[in-house]
């Protein structure tokens, strides 16, 4: 695949987006041997990958599994001189930790956020927004950045790591973090309860709801 000699770094996801242009996505997915709704997920809403998927795409895609998941890795993808097949479980592992401790100073970065943001302030400028406007008002804009930030980092967490399949010290680490990111979400909506006019799908309310488990922990 050509890209006419540009070079600029990307992100998983847009890597993908790159690299699945002009193909029918469906194929792509078939050849990796993942489902199309995964694909999708990664493409759309930029889920993050488990190693051993992003490394089936790697290998349907051409291209190297480590440029495939490094978001500083920058575009074209590098030649392929190592097979991805002598890719070990010792490498997994390590991009497995890699992305783990990434994706948890990501959450906590998103939660410690939502803990000192000014939501008082926040209130006086959406009540004063009718839901209308697109695109959004830059102050409604940094509130909606805000709080679909935290959704995302807590989707990851608890849809990403499964609690059985990582040391218990991390799984501990995973449910504190998962537990102060509900607890930003609850003081968010008790001091400003018009942020719901953001998430028409309900997801904040279900993160802070006392009821809200992993679903990997069930």
């Amino acid at each position: 695949m050509s890209f006419d000699g540009y070079i600029f770094v990307m992100k998983f996801r847009e890597k993908l987006v790159e690299l699945t242009r002009g193909r029918v996505r469906k194929d792509v997915a078939a050849d990796a041997g993942i489902a199309p709704g995964i694909l999708n997920n990664y493409i759309n809403r930029g889920s993050e990958p488990m190693a051993s998927q992003a490394l089936k795409l790697a290998r349907a895609l051409q291209v190297p599994f480590d440029w495939l998941v490094d978001d500083d890795s920058a575009m074209p993808p590098p030649s392929m001189t190592d097979s991805l097949a002598n890719i070990n479980d010792n490498a997994l592992m390590a991009e497995v930790t890699k992305r783990w401790m990434r994706a948890l100073k990501e959450l906590q970065s998103a939660y410690e956020r939502v803990a000192v943001y000014d939501w008082a302030a926040a209130r006086k400028v959406l009540q004063n927004w009718d839901g209308a406007d697109d695109p959004l008002p830059p102050d409604v804009q940094e509130i909606e950045n805000v709080v679909r930030d935290l959704m995302t980092r807590v989707y990851i967490a608890e849809h990403w790591f499964d609690p059985r399949r990582i040391s218990p010290v991390s799984a501990r680490r995973l449910e504190a973090d998962l537990a102060a990111a509900k607890a930003a979400a609850q003081s968010a909506l008790a001091t400003c309860p018009e942020v719901a006019k953001l998430d028409p799908r309900g997801i904040l309310i279900e993160i802070s709801s006392p009821a809200q488990k992993s679903q990997k922990a069930k």
